[in-house]
């Protein structure tokens, strides 16, 4: 007994550096809320034209889904710390893009030809990187990295765990990733306070520096497995989701676009199920959605994310707009959200591990229905800053 709680022990001691990578990458798909209209200033878009800065979150929620359905399966022919530091670099990488946005203006005033090479570099570099696009395309990029990050940890967490001791450490895996989900508004308002907002992600070079180290000095080397993996059905459903992102993304303009984007989605999707029952290795078989219990369980994540994304956005962006209020005054104003938040992830492992899998489910369900109930009677007219008096008016 003694031996065993002492690998239990150690178990979870390796669980800190994975779950702090995940945590720091979860962070980052919502920091960017409360920072958003510092960015949008800096790069010079309109309040008006709000739908092109709403894709620095967008962007970077697709990228985090796109690439989770192949990278379990690679980490188990690459290995668990080869793909974890693979995309950890990836996400660093992102991060240091997204923090040189509007870096290069002094390149202004550098005296050179007006028709030379260099000319044309040096005008070229300070305009990519001024723009929103560009804080688009590192920040997707950021979330290939970060996406990747979710299902090696949670490989991470079956390798270290026996499957009769794993409802704890994925409840905590979960709560990882919620707490820096959450957190991160609220981050980002914090450093804003003191520095300019692409500090937010030049602290993530050297936090992620040290979730690394741990990792090699901690997590075991893993046995490889030489399984196929199907490449095509993994790029069928990144560009399934990112058409169909693109199409809701269009709701408000209705159009052929919209109508484009939805049906080629939806196309990917019936190519890659096509697929999926013609070979024997796809990415996702289509027979798991034959079980009653494995669809309920996606749709439960598809609503819970959907309303969990929704509030997390529309705080922020109230108090910046509405209220008039600052970075940290938005950040503040989810305090009541994302305080237990990973306190319910760890509860709901509790409980599946000593009760019915459905209960926590169920509970939760009913509790978000009650509070986004409550939060649609917000407008205007809320004058409280802090929120500390009764919502509904």
């Amino acid at each position: 007994m003694k031996k065993s709680n002492q690998t239990n022990f150690r178990a979870y001691a390796t669980l800190i550096p994975v779950m702090a990578g995940v945590f720091f990458a979860a962070d980052d798909q919502t920091v960017v809320v409360t920072i958003l209209p510092q960015i949008m200033s800096d790069v010079r878009v309109e309040v008006s034209e709000l739908h092109r800065a709403a894709w620095t979150v967008t962007g970077y929620l697709l990228g985090y889904v796109a690439v989770m359905p192949i990278m379990g399966r690679l980490s188990d022919i690459l290995g668990r710390r080869a793909v974890y530091t693979i995309a950890m670099v990836v996400f660093v990488i992102g991060s240091t893009g997204t923090a040189l946005t509007n870096s290069f203006d002094w390149m202004y005033e550098i005296p050179i030809s007006q028709f030379s090479l260099t000319a044309s570099i040096i005008v070229a570099i300070p305009e990519i990187t001024s723009n929103i696009e560009w804080v688009v395309s590192t920040r997707i990029l950021q979330a290939i990295g970060a996406g990747a990050l979710v299902p090696v940890s949670i490989a991470m967490v079956s390798d270290l765990f026996k499957a009769n001791q794993r409802g704890v450490p994925l409840g905590i895996t979960g709560a990882a990733a919620e707490a820096g989900a959450v957190i991160g508004p609220l981050w980002g308002g914090v450093v804003t306070r003191f520095l300019d907002w692409q500090w937010v992600f030049w602290l993530n070079l050297p936090l992620a520096a040290l979730v690394l180290l741990g990792i090699y000095l901690m997590f075991p080397k893993t046995d490889r497995i030489q399984v196929p993996i199907d490449y095509l059905g993994s790029v069928f459903i990144a560009l399934g989701l990112c058409l169909l992102t693109l199409g809701f993304s269009e709701s408000d303009n209705l159009g052929k676009w919209m109508y484009i984007y939805l049906g080629t989605g939806t196309l990917m999707f019936a190519v890659y199920a096509v697929r999926a029952l013609s070979i024997s290795n796809p990415i996702i078989p289509i027979t798991l959605f034959r079980n009653i219990g494995f669809t309920a369980a996606n749709l439960v994540h598809i609503l819970y994310g959907a309303g969990l994304i929704i509030t997390m956005v529309t705080i922020p962006l109230m108090a910046n707009t509405i209220l008039q209020g600052s970075s940290l005054d938005g950040g503040l104003m989810l305090g009541r959200l994302t305080i237990v938040i990973p306190a319910g992830a760890i509860i709901g492992g509790f409980i599946c591990k000593n009760y019915d899998l459905r209960i926590p489910s169920i509970l939760g369900l009913i509790l978000c229905s009650i509070s986004l109930f409550i939060m649609s009677g917000w407008n205007q007219t809320i004058t409280d800053p802090w929120m500390t008096i009764p919502l509904v008016t």
